[in-house]
């Protein structure tokens, strides 16, 4: 616990091993112990002798005979906060000719380390990717009433996730009431 204070802003991370790979089977599947390192974005909110206790639970076990973890300072300099886009219909230009043409608007909107924005009723139409992706270091965002339309690009992966939330640290965010059409996974999580 030392450097670590009540109030500070602390990642968690859950190291996996191979025995926990082994345990799940999940070998045969390519899983890496190193693919699936996970990090939880957290507040210090007691400290007792050597136990920190956080604002939220981790739904990860982390566990020595699995790989154990271990607990940083984190660093939220820069983030941006209290931000929102709203009552908004974005479309790109793309080739009308062809269905599955990739040269245009991926993503319509994309909130990369921010905490405390939103993005309300926004109507993406035509777009690749997605109409709402959140990205790393990003917390406690709302996206609320969105609409994903017809999204022109190549059917398979990576590509038509109408609304995601990124692999890395993201975490308390919120999509509700949001409306999709013609994606291939609405709604997703990344990879992991």
């Amino acid at each position: 616990v030392s450097g670590l204070s009540i109030g500070s802003t602390i990642v968690v991370v859950r190291k996996p091993n191979q025995a926990w790979i082994d345990t799940l089977q999940m070998g045969q599947y390519g899983w890496t112990s190193s693919g699936y390192l996970m990090r939880y974005e957290r507040t210090i909110t007691n400290i007792s002798s050597d136990t920190i206790t956080i604002d939220a639970p981790i739904v990860d076990a982390i566990q020595t005979l699995y790989g154990g973890g271990y607990v940083y300072l984190g660093d939220a300099v820069g983030r941006i906060e209290n931000c929102g886009v709203e009552n908004m219909r974005l479309v790109p230009a793309y080739d009308t000719n062809n269905i599955e043409d990739e040269s245009h608007g991926w993503q319509a909107i994309r909130i990369l380390s921010a905490q405390n924005c939103w993005v309300k009723q926004v109507t993406a139409k035509y777009f690749g990717y997605s109409c709402v992706s959140i990205g790393a270091y990003s917390r406690f965002n709302t996206v609320e009433e969105c609409a994903m339309l017809d999204p022109i690009s190549i059917t398979t992966g990576g590509r038509k996730y109408s609304f995601e939330l990124e692999s890395g640290i993201t975490n308390f965010n919120l999509f509700q009431r949001c409306y999709t059409r013609g994606g291939r996974h609405d709604f997703v999580t990344g990879a992991r």
